[in-house]
């Protein structure tokens, strides 16, 4: 050793790679059922200034809100610590878990092409994602 230490950590550094790999992904879940719920209960609402007033009261509708404001402050803590290139593929994680709620919570049906894409989206986030550990944007 040479006798230097390696200064402190940074929240933003610390938290990074976890929030990216589980904060955004279930936050854009969370989202996505959200608006399923809202969209179900607007069905026949004409669109229209009324019918986002509407949403906007919806219980469903002000979590679609929190959920988007909260996705917006965790992104950009991700994106100050790790590439762009990195971040954004490990946030295709989300598609495969949306599939996932759509079969679980709403009981839609997941066919064989679904289940694929899945496979292929994990496969490259494998690949792509992975060096997003090691590696941070140049500032």
């Amino acid at each position: 050793m040479d006798g230097k230490t390696n200064p402190p950590r940074t929240f933003r550094q610390k938290w990074a790679a976890p929030l990216l790999w589980i904060a955004l992904p279930a936050l854009s879940v969370g989202y996505q059922v959200a608006a399923k719920h809202v969209a179900l209960a607007l069905t026949g609402v004409p669109v229209g200034v009324d019918w986002v007033l509407k949403a906007l009261r919806l219980p469903w509708g002000q979590a679609m809100v929190g959920l988007e404001l909260m996705n917006f402050a965790v992104w950009m803590v991700v994106l100050a610590e790790i590439k762009l290139s990195s971040a954004f593929s490990i946030s295709a994680l989300s598609y495969v878990m949306v599939i996932l709620a759509s079969w679980t919570v709403f009981h839609e049906p997941v066919g064989m092409l679904e289940i694929f894409g899945s496979a292929a989206i994990v496969g490259g986030v494998l690949l792509i994602g992975g060096e997003s550990k090691s590696e941070t944007p140049s500032k």
